[in-house]
């Protein structure tokens, strides 16, 4: 009797995370949902991942690559999937044992169903900075959920599962993005099919600095090229890009604020706001970064505020 193929392909790029893959893995390996199988994408990493990786080789399938940059480390694994299904893991992210149980439930009870995501808790030093997406995202739900999806990135790529033939429909993650790739493969997605939410936080998602991250100017430019594609592909999102333009530069400008650096936070608030007035969020941090001596002090559930909004349209890190 020949192998049994398997309904889901858990998909794991990774590069450089030696301390965090041991625990991605075993989170992946210990579901309580057997019939999947586990790709490791190494993307040319130079710390000691194929060491780490050792004792795992007969449980996983491992790849490795010249390095391409993330979107092209998971594409790998998509190309070399099996199953029906693809879940995506961060290699410093963790999984609830149930998670993929959970999903290929919630797919199972909606036969139109090409995606679904779950809540998600996220880590910063591994201090819990959001117990669930719903602090930033309150109304997150199953359907057609393209024009939320389009003003928050409330999706968490390691809480994703997507039919792989839809994947490879759409051709994967766009390899020319350095950032908001996932934001930009998640809205063509719910732009052509429904998103189901399954409503319980199962994944455990590490907020983890890189040197590239840094760059909020950098990040700034990869977002607003997504928005480029994205709006190209979906004209009847085109009403609302000047709002989005407006969220990504409240987004750089709290980062800027975070940071204390109050001239770089002030110019690109200021820039906010030229670009949609509408964005009301915009204006207390502006008039804080004009006084922050006086303000700053007082300001510090405002400060909380800033990082949450800060994570949404600029999410990720880049390699």
């Amino acid at each position: 009797m020949g192998e049994r193929t398997p309904a889901i392909s858990v998909v794991i790029p990774t590069y450089n995370p030696a301390q965090y893959l041991r625990e991605a893995l075993d989170s992946a390996l210990s579901q309580t949902y057997g019939n999947r199988e586990i790709i490791v994408v190494d993307d040319g990493s130079t710390d000691g991942t194929p060491k780490v990786l050792l004792p795992y080789l007969g449980h996983i399938t491992y790849l490795r690559q010249a390095n391409a940059g993330v979107s092209a480390a998971r594409n790998t694994g998509i190309r070399a999937a099996r199953g029906e299904w693809v879940a995506f893991l961060d290699d410093d992210d963790l999984w609830h044992p149930d998670k993929i149980a959970r999903q290929v439930a919630a797919a199972g009870g909606d036969s139109g169903c090409v995606a679904s995501f779950t809540d998600r808790m996220e880590l910063a030093d591994d201090t819990v900075v959001q117990s669930s997406v719903k602090q930033v995202a309150p109304q997150v739900r199953s359907g057609w959920i393209l024009e939320e999806l389009f003003h928050h990135n409330f999706i968490c790529t390691s809480s994703v599962m997507v039919r792989r033939q839809t994947l490879l429909a759409l051709g994967g993650f766009d390899e020319s993005l350095r950032q908001s790739e996932d934001w930009h493969l998640w809205l063509r997605i719910a732009a052509r099919h429904r998103w189901a939410f399954v409503d319980e936080v199962l994944v455990t998602h590490r907020a983890r600095p890189s040197s590239l991250s840094t760059s909020i100017e950098g990040r700034l430019a990869g977002c607003r090229a997504a928005l480029e594609k994205i709006v190209a592909e979906v004209p009847r999102l085109r009403p609302l890009e000047r709002r989005i333009r407006a969220t990504q530069l409240l987004s750089a400008g709290t980062k800027y604020y975070c940071r204390g650096d109050y001239r770089l936070a002030r110019a690109k608030l200021a820039e906010a706001i030229r670009t949609n007035p509408g964005v009301l969020r915009s204006y207390p941090y502006l008039a804080i970064t004009l006084a922050p001596g006086v303000l700053v002090p007082a300001a510090r559930n405002l400060r909380r505020a800033a990082l949450g909004i800060a994570s949404m349209l600029m999410p990720r890190s880049v390699r």
